[in-house]
């Protein structure tokens, strides 16, 4: 597979995982699910790597490492929290915000049709 790239990516040891859902409100960029009973890694280029799920889980099952993937995907997980809806929008802007993400946070308001200052969601 070509465009590929090194970089910090979620593994999930399906051995591990309980199924819980306690990593899934973590992952701001909604790159986690269960689908089968476990968690999953849905889309790599959900996933930026940041680690905010790891904590989360109480079996141990995530970790962060590094492999070859394809890239994040901004404008991917814009979408995926607009399909999920106002909520996981909200969470996903606030995430930005909190981490300083300055230029990513101005790109999701525009690509959502906000203002630089609209913190509201999506009308």
């Amino acid at each position: 597979m070509t465009g590929l790239v090194r970089r910090p990516v979620i593994e999930v040891n399906a051995g591990l995982c309980i199924g819980c859902g306690l990593c899934l409100p973590d992952c701001p960029n909604l790159a986690l699910g269960i689908p089968d009973g476990t968690s999953r890694l849905l889309d790599e280029r959900l996933c930026d790597g940041c680690g905010a799920c790891v904590d989360a889980c109480p079996e141990g099952a995530l970790r962060i490492i590094e492999r070859e993937a394809r890239p994040f995907d901004h404008a991917r997980v814009i979408e995926r929290a607009r399909c999920e809806g106002e909520g996981a929008v909200r969470a996903y802007l606030a995430c930005m915000d909190e981490r300083g993400e300055d230029e990513l946070l101005c790109r999701a308001r525009a690509m959502l049709g906000q203002g630089p200052d609209d913190s509201t969601g999506p009308e």
